[in-house]
């Protein structure tokens, strides 16, 4: 209740309580109760004319505001829009830059008559002979299949990238390869249902039990670390009250030496003159 309405009805209170009243009518609206009766003897038409004015009225007054936020919104999202193009043109040039920079480095080396990238001839000779080694076992006299894949992916590899440096062979080794891969890749890991699935799970064994040991190192090292900033921090408070005990005790002591001297210096001060006489003569 508005202070001051207690008293009785006024106009001031009467207009509060019903602009407070919950779907009082708005500022410029006729209330539904009062449409086609007006005060100032109209008919029904001359209220809903008046009614409409001020609702024109209030929409032309609002219209503005609206406009303005509107024109902002859009200029914000076009805004948006323009950092956002410029973001994504600025990475495209990068990213096209960064490739046209490797295509001319690919070019320039390939023109000398050298491998493709980064990789020097001493590499790829090292390449395929860990590849001889690991299918082959001359003491065993026993081909290992499983490296099929990788002799497979190094000579598609080379044929794509190093056709330039034609090496012997290569083509009829890739071949081969990809025929013996077509059957040993979906049976790597098994021919049988059973035997993929003990497989699986051997593998899987091995790799839940790496991740149970990692996070069990993770945890004791966590532990640790926290045992030793608590050490730490226990520590640094100890260091911190011996320094304040000793800034006490430095400030005790140069307080009593100061009560000392002064004591020393009032009894100097008001001793006799005569003893000072008798003390002179003495010596």
């Amino acid at each position: 209740m508005r202070p001051g309405c207690l008293t009785g009805p006024s106009a001031s209170c009467t207009s509060w309580w019903s602009s407070s009243r919950p779907g009082s009518p708005r500022q410029g609206e006729v209330p539904r109760g009062r449409r086609g009766r007006c005060s100032g003897g109209g008919g029904g038409g001359s209220c809903q004319e008046a009614a409409h004015r001020a609702r024109a009225a209030t929409a032309a007054g609002r219209a503005p505001e609206r406009a303005g936020a509107a024109g902002r919104g859009a200029a914000g999202r076009r805004a948006a829009g323009r950092g956002a193009a410029e973001g994504r043109e600025a990475e495209g040039g990068a990213v096209r830059q960064h490739g046209a920079g490797k295509a001319r480095f690919d070019e320039s080396r390939i023109a000398a008559g050298l491998p493709c990238g980064t990789e020097e001839f001493l590499l790829i000779f090292a390449r395929w002979k860990k590849l001889e080694r690991d299918i082959y076992n001359p003491r065993k006299d026993r081909f290992n299949i499983s490296k099929i894949p990788d002799v497979y992916d190094s000579a598609k590899y080379d044929l794509v990238h190093n056709r330039h440096l034609h090496l012997k062979g290569l083509h009829e080794l890739f071949l081969l390869a990809k025929e013996m891969a077509n059957g040993v890749i979906p049976n790597e890991y098994g021919i049988t249902p059973y035997s993929k699935l003990n497989i699986g799970a051997k593998v899987a064994r091995r790799l839940l039990g790496k991740l149970l040991i990692d996070l069990h190192n993770t945890r004791d090292e966590a532990v640790a670390v926290g045992q030793a900033m608590q050490q730490h921090r226990q520590c640094l408070k100890e260091q911190r009250a011996a320094a304040v005990a000793a800034a006490v005790f430095n400030q005790e002591q140069a307080r009593q030496h100061r009560r000392s001297s002064g004591e020393a210096k009032r009894r100097s001060d008001g001793q006799p003159e005569g003893d000072n006489d008798d003390s002179n003569a003495a010596v």
